[in-house]
């Protein structure tokens, strides 16, 4: 199971990440490729109203490919965490302060 949530999340980052390509060759093209999407598309009929439409998709492509990078990330650290062994003995935390500072002075 979390390794298809793994998959799919890595396949949507992947797919936000290209679009965010995509939109910036669009945008920085200098041909007259956005012209044909205003009328149709986007209803902006002026300059800086197509600008800001294209940058506002943008930052959700951008933002939904961080969102799913940062899941990618916690899902990792709880495979981590469940493929731990069982102990019934946790060291306290200043027992490991003692023994790492006894390590690190040798």
């Amino acid at each position: 199971m979390l390794r298809n949530t793994i998959k799919g999340s890595t396949l949507m980052a992947t797919t936000s990440i290209l679009i965010c390509a995509g939109l910036v060759v669009v945008i920085n093209s200098p041909y007259n490729v956005k012209w044909p999407l205003n009328g149709s598309i986007f209803r902006a009929h002026s300059e800086f109203m197509v600008s800001l439409k294209y940058i506002t998709i943008l930052s959700f492509f951008i933002f939904s490919f961080f969102c799913y990078s940062l899941s990618i990330r916690f899902i990792n650290q709880l495979t981590s965490l469940l493929t731990l062994p069982k102990t019934r003995h946790l060291p306290s935390l200043p027992s490991m302060y003692r023994s790492c500072s006894r390590k690190c002075s040798s």
